[in-house]
């Protein structure tokens, strides 16, 4: 979305330089091109709820908002459970996620545990630590701008349902962060 607008903004500032480079006098097409672009920036931004970010609509599709980068790259499910430390209760089994956060400003205290799987009932599952056999579950880290973090974590979920959404959601006073990224190929 933020990409989309900020192409609507460079395509009429280019669009208002060609116009003044071309010596239109009296300045009417340059206002209306301005006022068109206004509208259709005003336009976008009234489809977005207050809070709500981009949302991706397929697996390994990047999502930015509030200063940070999200994406889901694979998903096991099921994943192969550590029976050391984890036995899945009946009726469930374990899906593991891939996801990489990746910080585009200032820096980030990632908290692994705030991503949470959304399932095709729309109910929201916390991950298990140390539940995978051949994964290590993304740990709490810090980042700074530019740099990303990759891993994985594991939820448990009933038979019959399928994953549908990551969302990262952090509690960080001041900001209201909320990415969410699609599990759906």
């Amino acid at each position: 979305m933020t990409r989309t607008i900020g192409l609507l903004l460079l395509a009429g500032m280019v669009l208002v330089l060609a116009v003044a480079a071309c010596g239109d006098s009296n300045g009417m097409d340059i206002e209306a091109t301005a006022t068109a672009v206004a509208e259709a920036r005003h336009e976008q931004e009234e489809t977005l709820e207050p809070g709500q970010e981009e949302a991706s609509t397929s697996l390994g599709q990047w999502v930015e908002g509030s200063g940070l980068a999200l994406v889901a790259y694979t998903m096991e499910d099921p994943a192969v459970p550590d029976t050391r430390n984890y036995q899945p209760k009946e009726g469930t089994r374990l899906v593991a996620v891939e996801f990489e956060l990746g910080c585009l400003a200032d820096t980030h205290m990632i908290q692994a545990q705030e991503a949470e799987l959304i399932d095709d009932r729309g109910r929201r599952h916390e991950a298990v630590y140390g539940a995978m056999a051949e994964h290590r579950a993304m740990e709490s880290d810090t980042i700074a701008m530019g740099e990303r973090v990759r891993g994985w974590l594991a939820y448990e979920l009933p038979d019959g349902v399928m994953p549908q959404a990551l969302e990262y959601a952090p509690m960080v006073w001041g900001r209201d962060i909320k990415l969410q990224v699609s599990l759906v190929e």
